[in-house]
């Protein structure tokens, strides 16, 4: 009985087998009616669909037996799934070698006629067969072979039709599940092209017009017509420069103010949020209304204004004062026409360095002026100067300051105190939302408006008792004098302020982020500093959300298409100006919609979550792992360098990694389920190739990784394709070798001093149906490296073995010895020694003619193991000699207790014996070494009479190489023994 052959994809057909969910399922009337059918139209006694699980034949469906499973090894359906496309059929089972042992054959139910068609799952895998049995010879007629087809295709559409619905369904509910989270939110999302024209948006309370009735069109029609051209200017600057702009207007069809900021998504797309403010702008208005009064009491001040221009070169003048100087300074206007140093002379001593220092600094920045200052008056006690200029770049290069200077002597003494308690009493400070608070330059809580008691949750008096750096404690390092609301920038009497986000600390101790205003007024000497502060949790969340949404996936949190689209486009730039590789690996997780179809949506969410969290434990730091979409991610490798060689090992060894980490089996789905990803691996350089060009030859990689087999790794670049397509061919050609043994051995002569024929050495070569002779040096590292050198080595050993006996029974070449080689991987195989034995016992080859060469490398790992494998050969007869001796690992104490007979030069010593003295030096240290120990020593490698001579002057006794004999057939070999006389020289 012949055993059914093992499919090349048995661990993938029973994966998807398994995940069928058939196996032991209750009977099915879709299934039995097509049996029924069957049965009674080619009216035989059994009709069968049968899953070929793994060690088992189970029937989901059965006509004419009780019978619900069998053993696999004695199912014929086991071969049917194994054969080619088309119908398996037996027409006698009991003449057919294959069949005529089987149980099931040979006795009851005495199966004689079988005829299967395989089923197959949608992937392609063959699952089962629907197969007709019977218990008398026959053969199927065409029209019946047509109608089992046909039969076949309904059992098989009956086993796969679920799935597309299950994923139909999938879809619907994801795409409800994203609409509801765009609806949900505060602000109108649009989505445009260039041109400005809607290409998407969620319905919306604020909307004015459905959605779909805006798709195609211009800005929503809250915004009002004048406004377009800084709409479509507002797309192209944000297209163009990749910067966010914000727009402000008022609508024309509904009272309100509007904010609407512009973000890129893609070199095409622009995401527009559009967020009603008008509650926004009333709280400012009530605020910047106070500050708008006191700024208009100062512009009615009496003083002066001019101009002062100065020239790179230091030259100065005032081009023109008004009036107000005289009142001002108590001078004529026309005494400031040449220098400013009269003025400085006129300022109080106590104030006049800090003056001095702030026109310097706004003469060296070109920054505003602004200052508080005492003025001795020559006609009159010291007044208070309000002073303030702005710079002005003119073509011939030099500045012109425009400025006035204001006495506000009386206002400080007479209206500190007025001003002062219109800041607390103004009615907006207890009417806006926003916080409102005034410090002292102590850094003491002046006055709160009652929302800064809400906003923190301390009382009135409370507040009053605490100092500002307890609400705002990040504006504090050293002292108060260094914190923000000390910035040198609110110098002067009065100030716009400045603006800052900040996190502030509730009396509970919760943080929450805060916009803050800060604003400086001087009042007599006494400054005060009015902070405008605004809880923006709602807004950073808000931020947020749409952030995420815009740019991350919303399953894995990592980012999505968009925001991979930007990351690529800078890693392009960043390449380009470092000219560094960068690569662009693209995976695909192997047989995922398998897994969705059959174990659920929530199952193929959880395995896409695992993954993320595995890509990411996989990448060093700024490099980039995102999620396309489905069961597709990508990963974005920076500053590879500038060799491409280099680059591409590097990116190689990453994803090898990552390759290996996707391979570990996921439990948190189910204790034995294991997913496998295909890699596809392009690098760039530069940004001459565009960004989609990039994600399209990593695509095409991934899907040449999943043509070749899945569970790999392949580059797009051609000629390192190129490199891994001819290593993936060969080791394929070399599989189909070993299956198909198209190896041969050559025997090379080993001579004794004499030059006396004493042995050979068996070598390796492999014929290649379409290369022909294919180098060993170009074949045995890659069948180590795949191990197909077990199969291999123990294909030597066989035949060897074989050849061994042959010439020992023969008289003329019973004497001859025969080396064969031994590689690490061999050694290491724990049954080793039982592998020998049982090749010399089957062969019936003298153990004792046979030498197994080691390479001496072998020594330098498990010594010990080793020894012990080689006494228990050595035993038998079988004798070891050292191959390489000199070119790696050498430890004379290892090398005493190792049972070798033979130390074997290596050709690189012995070609180089005549270059000079140092060139003899090594082979005349190992032939005095092998006397020493009692082993033999031979040379390999010997090409030239001198060599040889030179070698048995040494002391060598035994030689091998082109001198004596080239590698050869064995018919060649044998025949170059006889005729040729080899005692001759």
């Amino acid at each position: 009985m012949k055993v059914p052959r093992i499919p090349d994809n048995e661990a993938e057909r029973l994966s998807a087998l398994k995940a069928l969910k058939l196996l032991d399922t209750p009977p099915e009337e879709r299934f039995d009616r097509l049996t029924r059918l069957a049965q009674r139209y080619f009216n035989v006694e059994t009709v069968l669909v049968s899953l070929i699980d793994a060690d088992r034949q189970w029937f989901k469906s059965r006509q004419g037996t009780e019978i619900c499973e069998t053993e696999r090894t004695v199912s014929i359906c086991s071969h049917t799934i194994t054969m080619e496309d088309g119908i398996f059929e037996v027409p006698d089972a009991l003449v057919d070698e294959r069949f005529s042992g089987n149980p099931m054959v040979a006795e009851t139910p005495h199966v004689r006629f079988y005829a299967a068609v395989p089923l197959s799952s949608t992937a392609g895998f063959r699952l089962g067969t629907f197969c007709l049995v019977g218990t008398k010879p026959r053969r199927l007629n065409e029209e019946e072979r047509q109608s089992l087809l046909d039969f076949a295709a309904s059992a098989e559409e009956e086993i796969n039709s679920f799935h597309e619905k299950q994923l139909q369904k999938q879809l619907a509910a994801s795409e409800t599940r994203n609409q509801a989270v765009l609806d949900a939110m505060p602000d109108m999302v649009f989505v445009v092209n260039p041109d400005g024209l809607i290409l998407f948006c969620q319905d919306h309370a604020e909307l004015p017009a459905a959605r779909k009735t805006m798709l195609g069109c211009l800005p929503p029609e809250s915004m009002p017509p004048t406004l377009t051209a800084k709409y479509r200017d507002a797309i192209a600057h944000t297209l163009t420069t990749d910067t966010p702009v914000t727009l402000e207007y008022e609508s024309h069809s509904r009272p309100g103010h509007f904010e609407a900021r512009f973000k890129r998504l893609s070199e095409e797309e622009v995401l527009i949020l559009v967020r009603d403010i008008s509650q926004q702008k009333e709280s400012e208005a009530k605020v910047y209304e106070l500050l708008s009064r006191l700024e208009k009491l100062t512009s009615n001040l009496p003083g002066m204004i001019y101009q002062y221009q100065r020239w790179p070169d230091g030259r100065a003048c005032f081009p023109y004062t008004s009036e107000g100087l005289t009142s001002v300074y108590g001078i004529p206007a026309t005494g400031l026409d040449k220098d400013v140093l009269p003025v400085l002379e006129l300022i109080h001593p106590k104030d006049k360095p800090r003056v001095v220092e702030g026109i310097r600094k706004s003469f060296r920045d070109l920054t505003t002026w602004e200052e508080h200052f005492r003025l001795e008056h020559p006609s009159r006690a010291s007044i208070w100067i309000e002073g303030r200029a702005t710079p002005e770049r003119l073509a011939d290069g030099s500045t012109l300051w425009h400025g006035f200077l204001a006495d506000i002597t009386e206002r400080r003494r007479l209206e500190q105190a007025q001003q002062e308690q219109a800041i607390h009493t103004q009615a907006i400070l207890d009417n806006v939302v926003d916080g409102i608070v005034t410090v002292d330059e102590a850094g003491a809580i002046v006055s709160a408006n009652p929302a800064v008691q809400q906003m923190f949750g301390y009382s009135a008096s409370e507040l009053l008792e605490i100092e500002i750096k307890v609400l705002v404690p990040n504006l504090y390092r050293d002292a108060w004098k260094d914190s923000a609301w000390a910035d040198q920038s609110l110098s002067g009497s009065q100030s716009a302020g400045i603006n800052r986000e900040v996190e502030a600390v509730q009396k509970n101790g919760r943080t929450f982020p805060m916009d803050l205003t800060v604003s400086k007024i001087v009042l007599e000497g006494h400054t005060l500093y009015i902070g405008v502060m605004r809880d923006i949790s709602q807004r950073r969340n808000a931020e947020k959300e749409i952030n995420e949404l815009a740019f991350y996936d919303s399953l894995t949190r990592l980012p999505n298409r968009r925001l991979f689209h930007d990351r690529l486009a800078h890693a392009r730039s960043v390449s380009k100006r470092l000219t560094s590789y960068g690569a662009l690996l693209f995976i695909d997780l192997d047989h995922f919609k398998r897994l969705n179809d059959t174990a659920g949506h929530h199952t193929g969410d959880k395995l896409l979550q695992l993954v993320a969290r595995r890509l990411l434990s996989c990448l060093r730091e700024g490099d980039t792992v995102a999620r396309l979409g489905g069961d597709e991610f990508v990963v974005l490798l920076e500053s590879l360098g500038e060799d491409v060689t280099s680059a591409a090992a590097h990116a190689e060894a990453i994803g090898e990694k990552i390759r290996l980490n996707l391979n570990r089996p996921y439990t948190q789905i189910s204790p034995n389920y294991e997913g496998s990803p295909s890699i596809g691996v392009t690098l760039f350089i530069g940004h001459d190739v565009p960004v989609e060009e990039i994600l399209k030859q990593a695509d095409l990689a991934m899907y040449q990784a999943k043509a070749a087999g899945r569970n790999r790794l392949v580059f797009f670049d051609p000629q390192m394709q190129a490199d891994v397509m001819a290593r993936a061919t060969m080791e394929n050609e070399l599989r189909i070798a070993v299956n198909e043994q198209q190896f041969e051995l050559f025997y090379q002569v080993q001579v004794d001093g004499n030059r006396r024929a004493t042995g050979a050495e068996a070598l390796l070569r492999w014929h290649h149906p379409v290369k022909g002779w294919v180098r060993p040096n170009d074949f045995i590292p890659l069948a180590e490296e795949t191990r197909l050198i077990l199969p291999i080595g123990q294909w030597v050993l066989q035949s060897a073995c074989q050849q061994l006996a042959v010439w020992g029974r023969r008289s003329e070449t019973e004497h001859l010895t025969l080396a064969v080689n031994v590689s690490a991987l061999q050694l290491a195989q724990a049954d080793f020694v039982e592998q020998v034995l049982a090749t010399v016992e089957r062969t019936e080859a003298n153990p004792n003619r046979l030498k197994l060469e080691l390479t001496e490398s072998l020594l330098a790992s498990d010594i010990d193991t080793i020894i012990s494998k080689m006494d228990a050969l050595r035993a038998k007869g079988i004798s070891f000699s050292l191959d390489h001796f000199g070119t790696g690992y050498s430890s004379l104490a290892y090398l005493k207790r190792m049972p070798i007979e033979q130390l074997k030069i290596d050709q690189s010593f012995v070609r180089d014996i005549l270059l000079d003295h140092n060139g003899n030096i090594i082979p005349k240290t190992i032939v005095a070494l092998g006397k020493s120990m009692g082993l033999t020593v031979i040379a390999e490698g010997v090409e030239t009479e001198a060599h040889w001579r030179l070698l048995v002057e040494m002391g060598c006794s035994a030689h091998q190489g082109y001198l004596f004999g080239h590698p050869m057939p064995v018919e060649e070999f044998e025949k170059s023994l006889s005729p040729v006389d080899l005692s001759r020289g």
